[in-house]
Formats: structure tokens, C-alpha cells, sequence
């Protein structure tokens, strides 16, 4: 997803609003699977006299400040998420995260995803609607194997 400012101002704190009109979920990018657990390794007669220890915990950075924040998928309604976007330059797009959504239906055909844009320095919020259009292909059959082994008997 991409949003651009097309205005004559900076967009600040820009508040995005996705809303599925079907059921399901939105989700954030799938985090990698977990490498399994290494032997732990001998510790140097350092490590082991430091004052310092080795088993600091360090305080992660505080995200506050991140450009953007997001998607923060709602708890209550999980077919709703939304993102935070704290400067939107004049005419330069800004990329938001990934996010993916799982449809509750079997068969269905599309749907729509309403979407809100409000900016702290404008006073009216941007509403509009995108349409999805899902399209369902048959599985192409693999070819005969007796095919790819098939001999020319021509005499070259």
C-alpha cells in the first residue's frame, strides 16, 4: 500500500483506516520460523570475571518516534487495522508495511476495503473504497511423463 500527499502541506500524523467488508482477519507479515536452540558455548575466563556479567538485558529503543506505525490490527474487530504515519511529504509516496487479510468465505468472488485517511493539519478526512477482485485458475494437469521419453527413430 501506498499513500502520497498530493496537497500543498506537509501530512502530519496521518491516521489510515482499513475496514474489509467481509469476514476475516488481518494479519502482519509471518515471522520467520525460529532457528532450533545452539549448545551453549564455553565461556572465556573474562566473560566469567566481568563485572559487567553476560546476561545484560538491554532496554529496547523505544519505537515512539518510528515513521511509521503499524499495522495495529483491532482486537475487537479483526477485519479493521490501521496505520500511523507521521510526516507525508508533498508528492513523494510513502510504502506502509505489509499487511495480508484471510477471508472467512470459501468461495467468493471479491470484495471491497473501505479506507479513511485523516491528517492532523487538515480538517477533513479523505474516505474512499478499493476493490478487491479474486480470481480462481484450475490447476493446469502435468504433462504424460511417456512424453519426455519418447525416442526419434530418425537415422541422423
Amino acid at each position: 500500500l501506498l499513500i502520497e500527499n498530493s496537497g500543498t502541506a506537509f501530512g502530519t500524523d496521518v491516521h489510515v483506516t482499513l475496514s474489509a467488508s467481509t469476514a476475516g482477519a488481518w494479519f502482519g507479515s509471518v515471522p520467520p520460523l525460529d532457528p532450533p536452540p545452539a549448545p551453549p558455548r564455553l565461556r572465556t575466563m573474562g566473560e566469567l570475571l566481568s563485572p559487567r556479567g553476560f546476561d545484560i538485558d538491554i532496554a529496547p529503543r523505544s519505537d515512539r518516534d518510528a515513521p511509521i506505525d503499524g499495522p495495529n490490527i483491532d482486537e475487537d474487530d479483526p477485519s479493521s487495522t490501521s496505520f500511523t504515519v507521521r510526516h507525508v511529504k508533498h508528492s513523494v509516496p510513502c510504502q506502509l508495511p505489509a499487511v495480508f487479510f484471510q477471508t472467512a468465505a470459501e468461495d467468493i468472488r471479491g470484495f471491497t476495503i473501505a479506507y479513511t485517511l485523516v491528517a492532523a493539519n487538515t480538517p477533513q478526512p479523505q474516505e474512499g473504497r478499493l476493490e478487491v477482485q479474486i480470481k480462481w485458475e484450475r490447476p493446469v494437469p502435468a504433462p504424460d511423463p511417456a512424453v519426455f521419453f519418447e525416442r526419434d527413430d530418425d537415422a541422423d
